[in-house]
């Protein structure tokens, strides 16, 4: 079985690349893997560990990997390693994986969640790359985000009064508004920021009362948007 989706991921690739593990332990992970931890006297560096993960799910979750030209697809466990914006498959049973390669015409639906590598313009032409997690899509708009994860380094302790804190890895998500031309305009959950994004006049009535705290609010403001 594994031999067989292997030869049907040349099919829909073309090529794969390997991949390496990562040492983790009780779900904390090797700085060295992520970072340096810089300003180390010289004789004090030391190996720290990080709290947080770098990946949507620790877990691999069942998945599709699907052409979006050809619409040909295959069913795999995948996980979606936020630090390095790539896609990882499991090689059967084992603890080995793949990296997936970075393609417009490849899509990934990992559990709930459907990821798409774009590379799109904002409102100020900045070029924005990687993946992007499909949310909600309409006639005139989708909402997609973006995964990110940001390393708060370790610290040495420099007198015997303190403790020496753990690197972190703190994940956080961003919020953007693709219009019909294909250009994107991030979005916070906040009401002036909304107002100013969606510029319409139902999304303001809406906005006078009721609040956007998470998501699904956000969603929700878009469908009424879009009845």
């Amino acid at each position: 079985m594994v031999l067989r989706n292997f030869f049907l991921l040349i099919i829909l690739f073309g090529s794969l690349t390997y991949g390496q593990n990562i040492t983790s332990n009780n779900q904390l992970y090797v700085v060295s893997n992520y970072g340096v931890v810089k300003n180390i006297p010289e004789g004090q560096l030391r190996t720290f560990y990080a709290k947080g993960s770098p990946y949507h799910s620790d877990d691999f979750k069942n998945g599709k990997i699907i052409n979006t030209e050809t619409l040909k697809e295959e069913n795999a466990r995948l996980r979606y390693d936020i630090l390095y914006d790539r896609i990882q498959i499991r090689i059967g049973n084992t603890s080995k994986y793949r990296f997936l390669p970075k393609r417009k015409d490849i899509a990934y639906v990992i559990g709930g969640s459907k990821f798409i590598y774009g590379e799109y313009q904002n409102e100020k032409g900045k070029k924005i790359s990687g993946y992007f997690e499909e949310i909600y899509i309409n006639d005139n708009l989708k909402l997609l985000g973006v995964h990110k994860v940001d390393i708060i380094p370790a610290k040495l302790a420099v007198t015997g009064y303190e403790k020496p804190k753990k690197a972190e890895l703190v994940q956080e998500k961003h919020y953007y508004i693709m219009d019909l031309d294909g250009k994107v305009k991030e979005v916070k959950l906040k009401k002036n920021n909304i107002r100013n994004v969606l510029n319409h006049r139902e999304v303001d009535d809406y906005l006078d009362s009721n609040k956007i705290k998470n998501e699904n609010d956000l969603i929700r403001l878009l469908e009424i948007l879009n009845s």
